[in-house]
């Protein structure tokens, strides 16, 4: 049977597709209320290790397998490659302990979610898009570098609307997605992105200006800060990825 077995990149590397597979990589970061941060990078630490978090976290949490599927923190393995096609950064809203200790972040009955957690704000991720880029860097030099909501989810759950509270005074909620949760509307890159076997990269969440960037609640009466509130950003590599040969 006449098959594929290596294409050519642009600049005349040839690719062969031998143990190649369709298998994102992905590594997950914290943002809590109020930070500062002017770079807050993903994709620097491996299964056990503290996630990366916005300088307002107290403790950091230690990442599981839900975080980051990364063989070595911050570079490939020496007999791995990868080819990017997208990135899909994918949100989620958590309560957080006040003290803003990461490891307080869970689903129990004594941190329990809030109505609507872990479906974001719409206020909040338009705050987060508006606020920072998105920065691929592969050897030390920018190969992808643009404003956070240019790179499309494109999968998971479509709750869009507003939901007025029930009681007097009661704060309204509104539910929102990162674009269209379908692949049409991801952001395909024109050249994809090759990280060779051993060579170093990361994904990093830019804020140019170090801006203060505040959680807020959706009051009629204006913006009231939201100070238990975390938002887990869990970053996808999506394309072609050579595995280990041994």
């Amino acid at each position: 049977m006449e098959t594929i077995t290596q294409f050519r990149l642009p600049n005349g590397e040839v690719m062969r597709l031998v143990d190649w597979v369709d298998k994102p990589l992905f590594s997950t970061v914290d943002l809590l209320t109020g930070f500062t941060d002017p770079t807050i990078s993903a994709f620097t630490y491996n299964v056990g290790e503290p996630v990366p978090a916005s300088n307002t976290a107290g403790v950091r949490r230690i990442s599981t397998e839900l975080d980051t599927n990364v063989d070595v923190g911050g570079a490939q393995s020496s007999t791995e490659e990868l080819l990017i096609y997208a990135i899909k950064p994918e949100y989620f809203e958590l309560s957080n302990d006040p003290t803003n200790a990461t490891t307080q972040v869970d689903m129990t009955t004594s941190q329990p979610r809030l109505v609507g957690q872990p479906v974001p704000r719409a206020n909040i991720l338009s705050l987060l898009h508006m606020s920072l880029k998105l920065r691929l860097i592969i050897s030390q030099k920018a190969y992808a570098d643009a404003g956070l909501g240019w790179f499309n989810t494109g999968f998971g759950v479509m709750p869009h609307g507003f939901v007025e509270p029930g009681t007097a005074g009661a704060t309204p909620r509104s539910y929102a997605t990162a674009g269209l949760p379908s692949q049409e509307a991801v952001r395909t890159f024109a050249v994809p992105h090759h990280i060779g076997g051993t060579e170093k990269f990361r994904v990093d969440l830019v804020n140019p200006p170090q801006d203060t960037i505040t959680f807020d609640n959706e009051t009629l009466e204006g913006p009231v800060a939201v100070t238990a509130l975390v938002y887990r950003v869990r970053i996808y590599l999506d394309g072609m990825r050579k595995r280990p040969t041994a």
